[in-house]
């Protein structure tokens, strides 16, 4: 294994914590320094009274992706600022990718936009968001 791999294996140990991501089923398919792919796989818990997909599930993989992205071995990055366009309605059995691209990193902040697709590669969503790098 590179250095490089085993430094990404453990920033994925890191963020394996995350109980709350385990709760809703966010798999992680790609993931490197500054970039990551992430994946969610609607079912039933993850719609709202009016069966679409609750726009929190979507918030929560659009914020999981910039966080696996902004996060490294030694540094532990933070949301500070974020703002999510709903773009079209995610119907039941849908499958969802985020990816994430970094616009900007300084010492202490990153910014991010996530583009949130569905199986069909049809924009459902657009995150943008900022993190502070914490020493």
């Amino acid at each position: 294994m590179t250095e490089s791999n085993m430094k990404i294996e453990k920033i994925k140990e890191k963020m394996d914590k995350d109980r709350f991501i385990h709760l809703v089923g966010i798999e992680i398919l790609e993931m490197t320094p500054g970039y990551a792919k992430t994946r969610l796989v609607i079912q039933d818990k993850h719609l709202n009274a009016v069966d679409v997909v609750q726009g929190g599930a979507i918030f929560t993989l659009a914020d999981y992706t910039m966080a696996l992205a902004s996060n490294t071995e030694t540094e532990t990055a933070l949301a500070i600022e974020t703002s999510l366009s709903y773009l079209r309605p995610v119907r039941p059995g849908s499958v969802l990718y985020a990816q994430s691209k970094e616009l900007s990193r300084s010492k202490r902040l990153i910014s991010y936009s996530i583009m949130v697709q569905d199986e069909k590669g049809r924009d459902v969503a657009f995150f943008t968001g900022r993190c502070f790098i914490r020493e």
